[in-house]
């Protein structure tokens, strides 16, 4: 591309990351809970923008990350860095004795699936992705990306720095392999371990923006 073109990718790719943010922050801040629909507001501008930045891109469900044809790869590749953290945690909970484990099983852990992955779309398949192009290189932007991700789940102490280490893992695993559905379970297994290994007195809760000061 010549220099005006890599301008405009550069741009749009900046208006979109900040559009996303801000939307993000917002809701955490702001209007979470102030009105009736703010769940399905805040999930429509989160997908419906994710959606105009891959149409505009003409990308597809498989190099965003929706596929199964890598399934393999990217779960051995995330089992070995992913899985000792969930290990250590789960230890941690056993040691201390601070497991407590949720009355529905099932239903928690296909909560924190569901959940997992619509985070994880977020930060790889829009944010990570749009920070590519705007920044000049994958280090730059999976920093970026695991900054903001921590910024999302600011100002609970124990969560903001640890989300970002895992966004900055998450993209760099997401890079190699890029499989969504591998990244929402490794999410997932880190939510629940955190969720039902620890003490609330660490984690708060597992709470953010302003819930964090409820606690």
């Amino acid at each position: 591309m010549d220099g005006e073109a890599v301008r405009s990718v550069r741009r749009a790719a900046a208006i979109e990351v900040i559009v996303f943010v801000g939307v993000i922050l917002s809701y955490i801040w702001v209007w979470k809970g102030t009105f009736r629909g703010n769940i399905p507001l805040v999930l429509a501008l989160y997908f419906g923008i994710g959606l105009e930045t891959h149409l505009r891109r003409r990308e597809s469900l498989r190099r965003i990350g929706l596929s199964l044809h890598n399934l393999g790869a990217a779960g051995k590749l995330a089992l070995a860095w992913v899985g000792p953290i969930v290990a250590v945690i789960a230890v941690a909970g056993l040691l201390r004795g601070t497991w407590h484990p949720p009355s529905h099983p099932l239903m928690a852990a296909v909560w924190h699936l569901v959940w997992g992955t619509i985070q994880q779309y977020g930060l790889l398949a829009v944010l990570f992705r749009r920070l590519e192009e705007l920044l000049p290189s994958e280090s730059a932007a999976g920093l970026a990306a695991g900054l903001l991700f921590g910024a999302f789940h600011f100002p609970n102490p124990f969560l903001a720095p640890l989300a970002v280490s895992f966004g900055i893992l998450a993209s760099w695993l997401y890079r190699r392999e890029p499989n969504l559905l591998v990244m929402g379970l490794c999410h997932a297994a880190v939510g629940f371990t955190l969720t039902h290994a620890l003490p609330l007195s660490l984690t708060w809760g597992m709470r953010v923006g302003p819930g964090v000061f409820t606690m």
